[in-house]
C-alpha cells in the first residue's frame, strides 16, 4: 500500500518527472468562491478513493495583488477640459434654478434656507448668466489659458455676452 505513495514521493524529487506525478496524482482542482478543493488519486497512492477527503483551502478576502489600470494615452490634439470649471458652471446653473424657484425669498434667505454663505451664493448666481458661448468652449476643452474657478469666481462679469467674452478672451 505505501510503495505506490513512496513511487510517487521519489518521483516528485525528480525534476524531470515531477509534472507527471502531480498529473497522476491529481484527480481535479476546483476554484469555488471562499475556497480552493484538491481532490487527489487514491490509485495513484495504492489505496480506496472513499478513503481521501478532498483538500480545502480557504481564499483570502481580498486580492493579494494591485490590479493593472489599463492607461490610454490620447494624442497631444486631444482637449484638456478642465473639470473643476465646469462643475462650477453646473454649481451655478444649479444657483440660478434656485433663485429662480423661489423669486419670493431673497438670496441671502436662500442660503440660508440651503446651508450656504450668501457671498457664493451671489457669485455663483451671476456666474450662471456667462455667455453660452463661453460654457460651449470651456466645457470642448477649447479654453484659453487662464479661465480658472478662481478667475470665473473673482471676476465682475458684465451682463452683456459679447463684453464677457472680450473681458474673458475669448472674442474673436
Amino acid at each position: 500500500m505505501y510503495c505506490a505513495a513512496a513511487d510517487i514521493v521519489q518521483r516528485l524529487n525528480r525534476n524531470g518527472e515531477r509534472a507527471a506525478a502531480i498529473a497522476e496524482l491529481i484527480d481535479a482542482i476546483a476554484i469555488g468562491e471562499d475556497e480552493l478543493r484538491v481532490s487527489l488519486r487514491g490509485s495513484a497512492l495504492g489505496i480506496e478513493a472513499s478513503n481521501l477527503k478532498d483538500w480545502r483551502m480557504p481564499l483570502s478576502e481580498r486580492k493579494p495583488y494591485r490590479e493593472t489600470k489599463l492607461r490610454i494615452d490620447a494624442g497631444r490634439d486631444r482637449p484638456e477640459i478642465d473639470m473643476k470649471v465646469v462643475a462650477l458652471i453646473g454649481d451655478a446653473m444649479a444657483a440660478r434654478d434656485l433663485a429662480l424657484a423661489s423669486p419670493e425669498l431673497s438670496l441671502n434667505q436662500i442660503a440660508n434656507r440651503e446651508g450656504r454663505r450668501r457671498k457664493q451664493l451671489v457669485k455663483l448666481v451671476r456666474l450662471s448668466w456667462l455667455s453660452t458661448r463661453i460654457i460651449e468652449v470651456i466645457t470642448n476643452g477649447r479654453a484659453t489659458v487662464g479661465v480658472t474657478r478662481k478667475q470665473l469666481l473673482e471676476v465682475e462679469l458684465p451682463l452683456n455676452w459679447s463684453d464677457q467674452e472680450v473681458l474673458l478672451g475669448f472674442a474673436g
